[in-house]
């Protein structure tokens, strides 16, 4: 598993998290983080449903996701903005889902967490956008 490199997102421990790019292999901290590298290199990215377990798939690079496998995923992202005005992903509230089943499931267990939800493809355009980037941790949004 790699350990550097230009990965965004790159953590220290095997998650579920895959990004696959060459014969280079890294773990991510969040599902989100794998879009949030769709501007870099060609690259395979995996990850697993936090409610079916199913594997998600997405083939990634040069500012595009050009294959999603299932085709109806979709992603649940906790965005804030930064100091700087900067769009910021919180990967402790955000993920991607392989349904819009699993997508209400994952809402109802995560209630009074403010998410942008939107189709896997559509998400990671806005992803490439030079002004988003990964966040701090967010806390929850009071009721």
């Amino acid at each position: 598993m790699d350990v550097g490199g230009d990965v965004v997102g790159l953590s220290r421990h095997i998650t579920d998290h895959v990004l696959q790019r060459g014969a280079r292999r890294s773990s991510l901290c969040c599902a989100v983080d794998l879009l949030l590298n769709a501007g870099g290199p060609a690259a395979i990215g995996t990850t697993r449903c936090p409610i079916c377990g199913r594997t998600i798939t997405v083939r990634i690079g040069d500012g595009a996701v050009e294959l999603v496998s299932p085709s109806g995923a979709v992603v649940s992202a906790q965005e804030t903005t930064g100091r700087d005005g900067h769009r910021e992903i919180c990967c402790e509230g955000s993920t991607i889902l392989d349904s819009e089943d699993c997508l209400r499931m994952w809402q109802r267990s995560h209630a009074g967490i403010l998410s942008v939800v939107e189709p896997l493809e559509e998400y990671a355009r806005r992803c490439c956008d030079p002004g988003f980037r990964r966040g701090d941790p967010v806390p929850p949004a009071s009721p």
